[in-house]
């Protein structure tokens, strides 16, 4: 990987914080595409997202209340399914002193 300087950040964005994780969440991005066998990238995926976000290509705007409110509430209701889920199918049962270990042939 070729060396970037913050001079070159502080170009495209002044809070070079902020400009790294905008690079890092396209990152994450493209290696989830790159696991689907959706695209193929010449280079690194955490290069290529950087060489991106230095040629203005990436575009950071904050979430509106609205966007967040539907993003929140969507993760509530996927959160309560999941557990929904998990608890109907879940079985308990009580050791007994004779049991053995889970895994053992008899």
């Amino acid at each position: 990987m070729k060396f970037v300087s913050i001079e070159q950040l502080w170009m495209v964005y002044p809070n070079k914080y902020l400009a790294l994780n905008i690079a890092a969440l396209e990152a994450r991005r493209l290696i989830d595409a790159i696991s689907r066998d959706e695209i193929q990238l010449p280079s690194n995926p955490y290069e290529y997202a950087l060489h991106r976000l230095l040629r203005g290509e990436l575009k950071y705007a904050p979430l509106t209340e609205a966007e967040l409110e539907a993003l929140t509430s969507a993760r509530v209701s996927a959160e309560s399914k999941r557990t929904e889920a998990d608890t109907l199918g879940a079985t308990v049962r009580k050791k007994e002193p004779g049991d053995k270990p889970a895994g053992t042939l008899s």
